[in-house]
C-alpha cells in the first residue's frame, strides 16, 4: 500500500512544480513583453500550446497512477479478506483437534494386574507407544490374540508365500509345503524381512484394539492440511501454517502420527499413502528426538524429512 502512495505523492509534486513554473513563466513574460502586444500574444500563443501538453500528459500520469492505486488496493482487500476468512476456519480446525485429543480415553489394567486404568488424552498416546514398543521389540513374549492377528494381516498381504502360511483351525502352525512353523516364528521371520511393514502392522494391530478416536483425529489432521495446502499457492505460506499444526501436538502424539502415517489404515482406496506424504514433504516430524521412535533406523520412513535430531 505504501509505495502506490509514494508514487501518486511524487506525481502531484511534479504537477504543483510544473504548474509553479508556468505561472512563474508568465509572470516574467508579463514582465517584458507587456508594451508589446503582438509578442506578448505570440508568446501567450506558445505557453498555451506547450502548457495544454504538459497538462495533458501530467492528468494522464495522475489518473493511470490512481487507478493503479485503487486497483491494488481492491487486489489487497480481496486478500485481506481471504485471510482473515481462511485463519477463521483454520484456527477453529485446530480448536477442534485439540478437543478430539482431549475427548480420547481408553481403559486398561495396570501391569500387576490390580486394577483399571483410564489413559486420557496426552496419557492415551504415552500408553499406545509403550504397547507399540513392547510388541516390537519381543514378539516371543507377545500374546496369542497379537500374533493371531499379525499372522492373518502377513497372510493378506503375503498370500502366495507359504512359508507364512497359517491354518488357525490347527492351533496356529502352518501347513504350507515350505514349512510348518508356530506363528511367533512365522512373524519372526517376516519381521526381518519387511521391517516397516511389520511396525505399520503392530500399530495397525493397537489402532484396532484400542478403539478410540486416533482414526478421527488423523483424518481431521490431514484434513486441515490439505486445507492449507488447497488455499495458498506459495509453498512457505503452507508450511507456515502446517507448523502451526505441529506446534498443537506433544512428542508422543507425534511419534503415534508417525506411525500411523506408514501403517496400512493411512492408505487410500488407490493404495497411496497421502498422510504420510504430506507429512515428510512439509517436515512434520523434523523436530522428533529418537528416544520417541520404536528404533532410531525408522527416521528412514520419512526420506525427504531433514530430522533435527537425527
Amino acid at each position: 500500500m505504501e509505495e502506490p502512495l509514494k508514487a501518486l505523492n511524487k506525481a502531484m509534486e511534479a504537477l504543483y512544480a510544473l504548474i509553479f513554473t508556468i505561472v512563474l513563466v508568465l509572470i516574467i513574460a508579463l514582465t517584458i513583453f507587456y508594451s508589446d502586444i503582438e509578442k506578448l500574444s505570440n508568446f501567450g500563443g506558445f505557453i498555451g500550446g506547450v502548457l495544454g501538453t504538459l497538462i495533458a500528459g501530467v492528468v494522464f500520469i495522475y489518473v493511470k497512477k490512481t487507478y493503479n492505486l485503487q486497483e491494488q488496493e481492491l487486489r489487497s482487500t480481496k486478500e485481506y479478506i481471504k485471510k482473515q476468512q481462511f485463519e477463521s476456519t483454520f484456527f477453529n480446525m485446530l480448536t477442534m483437534v485439540n478437543n478430539i485429543i482431549d475427548s480420547i480415553s481408553y481403559n486398561y489394567v495396570d501391569a500387576q494386574n490390580t486394577r483399571n486404568v483410564t489413559a486420557r488424552g496426552n496419557d492415551f498416546f504415552k500408553y499406545f507407544m509403550e504397547r507399540l514398543k513392547e510388541n516390537n521389540k519381543s514378539i516371543y513374549d507377545s500374546h496369542v490374540h497379537f500374533n493371531n492377528s499379525i499372522t492373518r494381516e502377513i497372510n493378506k498381504i503375503d498370500p502366495e508365500n507359504t512359508t507364512y502360511q497359517f491354518d488357525f483351525l490347527n492351533f496356529g502352525f502352518a501347513t504350507g509345503e515350505k514349512n510348518i512353523l508356530p506363528d511367533p516364528l512365522i512373524i519372526g521371520i517376516w519381521k526381518n524381512e519387511h521391517p516397516k511393514e511389520f511396525v505399520g502392522l503392530v500399530y495397525k494391530y493397537w489402532y484396532l484394539q484400542t478403539d478410540t478416536q486416533l482414526g478421527h483425529l488423523f483424518r481431521y489432521i490431514y484434513n486441515t492440511m490439505t486445507f492449507v495446502i488447497d488455499s495458498w499457492d506459495d509453498f512457505e505460506t503452507q508450511k507456515r501454517y502446517i507448523k502451526l499444526i505441529q506446534a498443537q501436538l506433544s512428542n508422543y502424539q507425534l511419534a503415534v502420527m508417525f506411525y500411523s502415517g506408514i501403517s496400512p489404515v493411512s492408505r487410500n482406496s488407490k493404495g497411496e499413502y497421502k498422510f504420510r506424504e504430506i507429512a515428510d514433504k512439509f517436515g512434520i516430524f523434523q523436530n522428533m528426538e529418537a528416544t520417541y521412535l520404536l528404533d532410531e533406523s525408522h527416521f528412514e520412513y520419512y526420506p525427504e524429512t531433514k530430522f533435527k535430531n537425527r
